[in-house]
């Protein structure tokens, strides 16, 4: 069966949007697991994955954020299709492929979609395209590098072998997604996007208001993976090489 995982901060925004949509497509014998209080989203989903692993009922857990809320009705038939294939171990909604940090919307290309929706639509900030409900990404299905981590579905081989690095990457909010999708592609196995009908509740798509955690962590991503060969390191542009008068007149002296 699929479980379901939340890190309660808020418990109105999981009793508006994440419990309701975990019931609408919960199979009433799988187990909800809650943690509250957590200040670190990381030690928090560790948790979760203990809890997860000790029970053999689980095939896979589905990691959600409180603000996080699941429509779609096929939801367990989608995630079931893509863990049909056992090399899958991350499954989400929204990702993409060539990203180079934790920023996964800055990418060569998208695969999935999320839907995006203010709380308060008087209260929006840094999001000019949010006017109401928007269909954010370009669709379809497929492998990509990481996924949003608004929804994570982690199978059973990574409820076992993977956990959210709290140290190198964490600890805080950000990076957790990026960084549990490149362990799994560097274990071999791959990461997924579906598309489905999974709305995020929230007034802003910026990391702007916590802009001094998100820059430690995609600083600390950018070491950790670039170390491993994950990452493409930064090109350094240099200006075009001016041979000398010297290397001129050498060249012509060995042409003859």
């Amino acid at each position: 069966m699929i479980a379901f995982g939340c890190a309660v901060h808020s418990e109105d925004k999981y009793r508006r949007y994440a419990l309701p949509g975990i019931e609408r497509v919960r199979d009433p014998r799988a187990p909800l697991l809650e943690v509250h209080g957590r200040t670190c989203l990381f030690q928090a989903y560790n948790e979760l994955l203990d809890r997860a692993q000790s029970d053999a009922r689980i095939e896979a857990l589905a990691l959600i954020h409180e603000d996080t809320e699941i429509r779609d009705d096929r939801f367990e038939e989608r995630v079931r299709w893509a863990l049909t294939d056992p090399t899958v171990a991350v499954v989400g909604t929204i990702g993409s492929v060539g990203v180079q940090g934790i920023d996964w919307w800055v990418h060569d290309y998208g695969v999935g979609s999320s839907i995006l929706e203010p709380i308060d639509a008087g209260e929006l900030y840094e999001t000019p395209l949010i006017g109401g409900a928007e269909m954010s990404g370009s669709g379809s299905s497929g492998e990509v590098d990481m996924v949003d981590g608004y929804l994570l579905v982690l199978s059973r081989w990574a409820i076992h072998e993977l956990r959210f690095d709290e140290h190198e990457v964490g600890p805080g909010f950000h990076g957790y997604d990026a960084d549990i999708c490149f362990q799994a592609r560097e274990l071999g196995r791959k990461v997924f996007a579906v598309e489905m009908a999974v709305a995020h509740h929230r007034n802003s798509v910026s990391p702007t208001p916590y802009r001094d955690d998100w820059m430690r962590a995609q600083i600390a991503f950018r070491r950790k993976w670039e170390e491993r060969g994950m990452l493409r390191r930064p090109a350094l542009p240099f200006p075009p090489y001016r041979k000398t008068k010297q290397e001129r007149e050498l060249e012509k002296k060995q042409a003859g």
